[in-house]
């Protein structure tokens, strides 16, 4: 393992111009060195992004003691940290290590002794960082399931821009997934130590909006009883992830487009500016460029937050990910915590097929049901709601092959339509169980042939008596039944014909 290929950034912070010189001549190709001479250079160079080594000299100009050491470590700590102490200060660099210093290295240098130290200290960096990377890889793996062409797609674009600085724009429809996405960005950058913050713009108030987002002065407006410091204070070194961007009120939306551009903002009723150092995600199911034309959305945010945009796919158009979905709800889930579930293979046809419009959020809510209502630990056809277990033949199918009768018949009052052109609302849940029981044949009123058991399946058969019990009840009247029915007269009359009651 040789340090040439584990080295990123080394730090070499000395004030003496002798000893820069050499450091730089025995670590030359090691990696990329960043050599500075005072102590504010150290710091900003440590807060604008990653270290892997520091060579520190502890009297660096403008160091107080080991305040530097402390404030270096504060900033990145897994960074490795290598002292450089005269002789008569070995008693500084025992107190530096004990701090959280790794080692040090007495003055004049001694080169093969700073290499063999560097040497160790750049593979433990190097082990840190690989295990983080697979953490990380894990950690996002776990986030954001799927393998299809769509989903590599975004997993593969996800890793290119996270551990940039770059504003993010996610789109896609509601119950996508734009969250979740969210926080594996936040998860592969590197403020992923620093705080996360979450805003919905749409639950901003027009009159409130600016002062949430950057703060307020006391006295400010009413109700501002005290200083407020505001979402973009909050994320400082960190992350701000604003939801529903598109939903920002319009007259707000310049401030924001000057934080973003200069990293500049002044709270509402304050004079000074100030800064912040915010890496902004936003997110959105709105058609943004329209939204411009509109003239409800500034088109120069519009061009500053899409410089990079992550599309995300409904479920529909990655349904062949379902599978996966459901393994990973079943292991995350609190209500599969400790149970022994299995699914039958049977439903992924099924749901494969559904129009899934709340997408991944909609299956979800799907597996926690079909969870509870498993019978021995198995989710099968008879745990799908009825707006997917009568939504197309096949998941008929799966229902029929694993319900009761009176699961059947119960059904039946919920999926009184065939799909097609037309479609009607599902009667609620209270609804489905107080749907009434199929009566006696005798007690329709209805030619007895049209009951016979000709070899339809028996929902197909409990759906006819009900929706036949049903129109006698309205005394023949098609518009009044079908409204009971909750279906269209088309529906209803395609049904009688059927049935020959045309």
């Amino acid at each position: 393992m040789g340090i040439r290929s584990l080295l990123s950034n080394i730090l070499v912070a000395t004030g003496d111009a002798a000893t820069q010189s050499l450091l730089k001549n025995v670590l030359d190709g090691q990696g990329r060195l960043l050599t500075v001479s005072r102590a504010r250079q150290a710091l900003s160079l440590a807060r604008s992004g990653k270290l892997d080594v520091a060579v520190l000299e502890l009297s660096l100009p403008g160091a107080e003691g080991l305040g530097l050491l402390k404030d270096l470590l504060e900033l990145q700590p897994e960074m490795e940290i290598i002292c450089l102490t005269g002789e008569g200060n070995i008693r500084d660099a025992v107190e530096a290590m004990r701090m959280g210093a790794n080692d040090y290295v007495t003055t004049p240098v001694e080169p093969g002794r700073l290499i063999q130290v560097v040497e160790r200290a750049t593979q433990k960096a190097a082990l840190r960082r690989e295990a983080r990377r697979q953490e990380d890889s894990r950690d996002v793996e776990d986030m954001v399931i799927g393998d299809s062409p769509r989903m590599k797609q975004v997993k593969y674009l996800l890793e290119k821009v996270a551990p940039t600085d770059v504003p993010v724009l996610l789109h896609g429809p509601s119950g996508a997934g734009k969250e979740v996405l969210a926080h594996a960005i936040q998860r592969r950058s590197l403020r992923r130590s620093a705080p996360f913050i979450i805003k919905n713009c749409a639950s901003l108030s027009k009159e409130l909006a600016r002062s949430e987002l950057f703060g307020h002065m006391r006295g400010s407006f009413t109700g501002a009883t005290a200083d407020s410091a505001g979402l973009f204070a909050e994320a400082d070194k960190g992350t701000l992830f604003l939801d529903e961007i598109g939903d920002l009120p319009l007259d707000v939306q310049p401030s924001l487009l000057r934080a973003l551009e200069n990293g500049t903002y002044r709270p509402v009723g304050g004079r000074e500016i100030r800064t912040c150092d915010v890496r902004l995600i936003f997110a959105t199911n709105r058609n943004l460029a329209a939204a411009v034309e509109a003239g409800t959305f500034n088109e120069a945010l519009y061009h500053r937050i899409h410089v990079f945009t992550l599309e995300l796919p409904s479920l529909s158009e990655h349904a062949e990910d379902i599978p996966r979905l459901v393994e990973h709800f079943l292991r995350v889930l609190p209500l599969a915590t400790g149970r022994d579930l299995r699914v039958d293979p049977a439903i992924y046809g099924c749901l494969k097929s559904y129009s899934w419009p709340g997408n991944v959020r909609e299956l979800r809510n799907v597996i926690e049901r079909a969870i509870i209502l498993a019978d021995n630990g198995l989710i099968s056809g008879k745990g799908l709601p009825p707006e997917i277990a009568c939504s197309s033949e096949a998941c008929r199918a799966v229902f029929r092959a694993s319900a009761s009768d009176d699961e059947l018949a119960r059904q039946a009052c919920a999926c009184a339509f065939s799909p097609g052109t037309e479609s009607a609302p599902l009667p609620s849940a209270e609804e489905t169980q107080t749907c009434p029981p199929p009566p006696a044949a005798d007690a329709l009123h209805v030619p007895a042939e049209l009951l016979r058991d000709d070899g339809s399946d028996r929902l197909d058969l409990a759906e006819k008596r009900h929706i036949l019990h049903v129109l006698e009840k309205c005394g023949g009247n098609r518009s009044l039944a079908a409204r009971r029915l909750g279906i269209g007269r088309r529906t209803l009359y395609r049904r009688l014909e059927e049935w020959g009651m045309a």
